[in-house]
């Protein structure tokens, strides 16, 4: 509704992409009760440090619905951007990982076993290179995570908020 959030759902392999806006939790919530049959979201991507990307998952209240996260992937850094936001966010990453998430920065996911994954047969996710992984910037879409899945010869691109010359 106010900001970018997509559920990916494969058998039950999900993938949240963002959480949209602060005001979009409780739609973010419902969401995953729905969707999330299995109680376990096996990947949560945050593509950047922007309100209208993780404000709604910057409150373990959103995600209490599930069971457990296997894994999170973000821009990385707590250093990245200084906002209430942000900080909310890399709070509720540390209680997940607390918990027993797996937490990469896209930094580290690229060029390790994690950049190509297979989430099913025949559909693979692979991470894009962007020069800007693990760099401070003032503009944090230049951070942004870039993705695709291919299903066969079918693509599904996703860029965050990337610009051209990320």
């Amino acid at each position: 509704r106010y900001g970018e959030c997509t559920l990916i759902k494969i058998g039950d392999f999900e993938i949240l992409v963002d959480g949209g806006e602060k005001d979009d939790s409780a739609n973010v919530k419902a969401l995953l009760q729905e969707y999330v049959t299995d109680g376990v979201l096996e990947l949560l991507i945050g593509t950047h440090a922007h309100s209208d990307h993780i404000g709604g998952i910057s409150y373990t209240s959103t995600l209490a619905v599930l069971d457990e996260i296997e894994m999170i992937i973000d821009c990385g850094g707590s250093n990245m951007n200084t906002t209430q936001v942000w900080g909310n966010y890399k709070s509720v990453v540390e209680y997940y990982v607390n918990q027993g998430t797996e937490y990469y920065a896209i930094s580290d996911v690229m060029g390790s076993s994690l950049e190509t994954m297979e989430i099913a047969e025949n559909v693979t996710l692979t991470f894009l290179n962007n020069r800007y992984y693990g760099i401070k910037s003032a503009n944090p879409n230049d951070t942004s995570i870039g993705f695709y899945l291919r299903y066969y010869d079918t693509y599904l691109c996703m860029f965050g908020d990337a610009e051209e010359k990320a």
